[in-house]
């Protein structure tokens, strides 16, 4: 394919309404090879063509910026990547005084502290918010596991990356950023400030509407104590020098920004995701972390890389080091499938003939008899991040897994490691997923990665645990006092001792893991006094901002005992 017939491929997918905008560049070795834009800025009559230099929200590509300008203070000796956070800011408090006291900032870079998924879209305004949050938020999430457990991918650990670079040069983040790493790449138009990309062409967030067609989404996310995980703006040709530098060991523009081997420990694999015999693509392309970086591979080819999505965009930093090149793609479309053909034509495009494997990889064998492990990996797992809930069971057939309900064999591919077979209906294809249990032989399994992701072993309460007449209390409408144009919430009711949920459609069960914490179709929900009524929360050990008690609970009659 040529670069016409490329250009003539992603005019006719925008035409289509496969996507609202797409910006391109291409590097290789250090060298800017393509750089085009394809679409507009907005499906609104305002709207105009996206170049290579119109503005988007990098989202979580902000994270690598964050760890090059951390990896710059550790080469001037300001920062250590293996020493205890807490000897940088003695303020500093976590939930779990011994997992926190072994923190450091490898931890925090690699998203392996054992802390909870967690960020806000919004937040307080303010030059100290990173400080506010380092000693207000974090002591409140719990830890789910040691440092250095499992990779948990968490906004929250690099903000308290982006507060620590502060503390040890006693200047603000926005203000380091520029002179360390924008101004010394010449990432002109790359900024924290939503004010100011919006003097420059912007592509605006779009959401799919019931009809399928794109509409905008008339909100930017903002917040100050966010900002080194996901609120920079800015270009691909900005993005483009920053591939540049790591392509060329470290060197930009006749100066080394970053020593080659701390670029080397950078993309170097520091946790896996143990993926191992998935089919998804965007799986494999996600098979473990370094610092500030995921690695996986696309076709057969090593990708290092770091995407940033949400809010109506989707963002491509990814380096490809055995070709020496990096490709950047920017899109507003919320998510559209469409997009996923522009990013296929656009890989097979500048690397298609160097594709090494087939998009969708054929199963792995069975290779080992693992039944004597089953009895170490049965039980409930619960997700920190939705509060999904599994079951890991036996049948006649072996080891399975329960899920909303649905059972799925698991077909063993590794020790303690499995496979199983997902059928996805609306794209008429069936993906293989991974099932990774945690520990060593004969000893039970406190954690599981399904696909890539953490859950966490929890015991179901037996019923002379439970305590039913306590639940009168968290009945009533939730709703998240901030959003009032969000969802129409959550009401509880308690009906003949069991607890039901629902958020304006069908009324759902949910079943108690204790008498604060239950489980259904939702997640994982818990009930945490506050004042005179309670709050909400949703997910395991996140701190969420919680959902409101808008109508008082029933008050207990006099009489009704307190168990």
């Amino acid at each position: 394919m040529s670069e016409d017939q490329l250009a003539q491929t992603l005019t006719e997918l925008a035409q289509a309404g496969q996507f609202v905008g797409l910006s391109l560049a291409v590097v290789h070795q250090d060298v800017l090879t393509y750089a085009a834009g394809f679409g507009r800025t907005t499906v609104q009559p305002q709207g105009v063509a996206v170049q290579a230099d119109t503005l988007f929200p990098y989202r979580s590509v902000s994270k690598n910026l964050c760890a090059a300008l951390v990896m710059r203070l550790v080469a001037a000796g300001l920062l250590e990547l293996d020493r205890p956070v807490q000897q940088y800011d003695p303020q500093l408090r976590f939930h779990n005084p011994e997992y926190g006291a072994r923190i450091t900032l490898r931890h925090l870079l690699s998203h392996t502290t054992g802390l909870p998924m967690a960020g806000r879209s919004y937040g307080p305004a303010g030059r100290d918010a990173l400080a506010r949050f380092a000693h207000l938020e974090i002591p409140d999430y719990r830890s789910l596991a040691p440092p250095g457990q499992f990779h948990l991918y968490s906004n929250s650990v690099f903000c308290l990356a982006g507060h620590l670079a502060e503390q040890v040069t006693g200047r603000y983040f926005t203000e380091l950023m520029s002179e360390w790493v924008f101004d010394p790449l010449q990432m002109v138009h790359s900024t924290y400030k939503p004010h100011v990309a919006m003097t420059y062409p912007l592509a605006l967030p779009h959401r799919l509407n019931r009809s399928g067609q794109f509409e905008l989404q008339h909100s930017l996310p903002y917040n100050d104590s966010g900002i080194p995980s996901s609120f920079c703006y800015g270009t691909a040709l900005d993005l483009a020098n920053l591939a540049r530098m790591y392509l060329a060991g470290g060197r930009f523009a006749g100066q080394q920004i970053l020593p080659a081997e701390l670029i080397a420990e950078m993309q170097r694999p520091h946790i896996s995701r143990y993926i191992d015999g998935a089919s998804h693509f965007f799986t494999n392309y996600y098979q473990g972390y370094g610092l500030g970086f995921q690695l996986g591979a696309y076709r057969g080819l090593r990708v290092v890389r770091h995407p940033g999505g949400g809010g109506g965009y989707n963002i491509y930093f990814d380096l490809l080091p055995e070709l020496n090149q990096a490709i950047i793609i920017m899109l507003n479309d919320g998510g559209h499938p469409g997009a996923v053909a522009a990013f296929q034509a656009i890989y097979e495009h500048f690397a298609g003939a160097h594709f090494a494997a087939p998009l969708f990889a054929s199963p792995r064998p069975i290779t080992i008899d693992d039944s004597a492990q089953w009895s170490c990996l049965t039980g409930h797992f619960v997700a920190p991040d939705t509060g999904r809930l599994l079951e890991i069971t036996t049948s006649e057939s072996g080891l399975v897994m329960i899920s909303k309900g649905q059972t799925y064999p698991l077909r063993p591919i590794g020790r303690r490691h499995y496979d199983f077979e997902l059928v996805v209906a609306e794209q008429q294809m069936t993906h293989r997923l991974t099932v990774k249990f945690a520990g060593k032989d004969d000893e039970p399994a406190d954690y599981l990665l399904l696909s890539g992701d953490p859950l966490v072993r929890v015991r179901l309460a037996v019923e002379t645990e439970l305590k039913p007449a306590r639940w009168a209390v968290y009945t009533g409408h939730y709703q998240d006092p901030g959003n009032r144009r969000a969802a129409n919430g959550l009401t509880v009711e308690l009906v003949e001792g069991q607890l039901f949920v629902s958020d304006g459609g069908q009324r759902a069960l949910y079943q108690p893991l204790d008498n604060e914490n239950f489980v259904g179709p939702h997640g994982l929900i818990t009930f945490i006094p506050a004042g005179t009524g309670w709050h909400l929360l949703w997910g395991l050990a996140m701190r969420h901002l919680p959902l409101k008690q808008s109508r008082l609970s029933p008050q207990k009659s006099a009489g009704q005992p307190d168990d």
